[in-house]
């Protein structure tokens, strides 16, 4: 959890220089997709959802709903509170 946020604090520093929004949700969704080599597509048909609006979680211009939320964390064998970086894993 640490690594997320001293990450988190380093990305949202450099952010707010650029006008963007980054956050541990984003960072932990890119990390657990590549690390399992799966495409943003076949995330999102597993879990009901647009690959558009996936994608945009990843980018962290959307925030999923609390059953959109769950359901990434049932993909990934991983809680909630782990990808909002409330916890490490």
């Amino acid at each position: 959890m640490l690594i997320c946020i001293d990450f988190y604090v380093y990305e949202l520093y450099n952010s707010v220089e650029r006008g963007e929004k980054v956050n541990c949700l984003t960072n932990r969704l890119i990390t657990l997709r590549k690390e399992r080599g799966v495409l943003q597509k076949d995330i999102a048909k597993e879990i009901g959802i647009t690959a558009a609006a996936y994608s945009l979680y990843e980018k962290g211009k959307r925030e999923p709903s609390l059953g959109t939320l769950q359901k990434m964390a049932d993909y990934f064998n991983v809680s909630t509170d782990y990808l909002m970086g409330i916890e490490p894993l």
